[in-house]
Formats: C-alpha cells, structure tokens, sequence
C-alpha cells in the first residue's frame, strides 16, 4: 500500500519533528556505540562518563566544522588581519617598603662566620 492509499484509507502523515529526531540521532548512535567500546576496552573509566562524553566528542567535531568554514571564509575574503589588544600603559611604584639587596654567597659567608 502506498502513502496515498494510507491516506485515503484514514492513516495519519508521519510528523516532521520524528523524522527529524530520528536522522539527528543516527550520528549520535554511532558515538555511542564508540563510547560503549571504549569503556569495554579501558579499566579507569565507569560506563556512565564514557556515555556522557559521547555526545561532547560530537558536539566538538561539529564545531571544528563550522571552525574550519568559517577560517576558509577568511582566506577566500583575504581577512588574514587581526586587531592587536592595546597594552595598558602602568604607572612606576613608588613609596613603599624598600626591596633588601640581593646578598651573595661571600657576603652570607663573612656574615655567619665572622
């Protein structure tokens, strides 16, 4: 039976909002699976981290994407510039507790043992 018989014969059009979830999950299943092959070949990480840092290994691979797009926009615009940060210009301490000279191994010598 095809969708348009489903139809007529009172069945309901799939939503959106499933189908979306649905092929959105598809990478993140495949991390998972990672993840679970990970923990069974280490000793030092309990199943339940290996699955939470399942889907921030894939959340940052789609970042670096993005990273990298927008990194070969700049070069295909020829923006290679950046705005250098403005150093603050600061003041010379004065007053103060004056800073004891630096003592040498002779001056610590003759000092100790007369």
């Amino acid at each position: 039976m095809t969708l348009s018989r489903a139809r007529r014969a009172g069945g309901s059009k799939p939503g959106l909002w499933p189908n979306v979830l649905a092929w959105q999950s598809l990478p993140f299943a495949a991390y998972l699976a990672a993840a679970l092959l990970y923990w069974r070949r280490t000793d030092d990480l309990p199943l339940w981290k290996a699955v939470c840092w399942s889907p921030a290994v894939a959340v940052s691979l789609y970042l670096s994407f993005a990273a990298g797009w927008r990194a070969l926009w700049q070069i295909v615009t020829r923006r290679g510039h950046w705005t250098k940060t403005e150093r603050a210009v600061e003041e010379p301490v004065t007053g103060g507790t004056p800073v004891p000279e630096k003592r040498t191994v002779e001056d610590a010598r003759s000092t100790e043992y007369g």
